[in-house]
């Protein structure tokens, strides 16, 4: 199984929901093609809730590992979750995809 991993960034807005979730948590990556400051931003998603954004650096990276699949149409969970302790309070997300996999309605 292909599997990838990104870092999620912006996640300082999203902490009370970032807490909530575990490695493992599927994550959907959202296109929001109406966002003010990057019309290509790719918001990641779990259980409903904003976790941050992929790195605009990772966008082309990401668009051609997709090979014409939309984001939200590829696997993808929390790899890793870092921080959260006194001296890193904020906690930061790693996202891993699988490219390949298909997804179950």
């Amino acid at each position: 199984m292909p599997r990838y991993k990104l870092d999620v960034v912006g996640e300082s807005h999203y902490q009370k929901d970032i807490k909530k979730c575990r490695e493992g948590d599927p994550v959907i990556l959202m296109e929001e093609p109406d966002n003010p400051y990057d019309k290509e931003a790719i918001c990641v998603m779990c259980n409903g809730k904003r976790l941050g954004y992929i790195a605009k650096i990772d966008h082309e990276w990401l668009n051609k590992k997709l090979n014409g699949k939309k984001p939200s149409e590829i696997l993808a969970w929390i790899e890793f979750l870092k921080g959260g302790t006194p001296d890193k309070p904020f906690v930061g997300v790693e996202v891993a995809i699988n490219t390949t996999a298909k997804l179950v309605d």
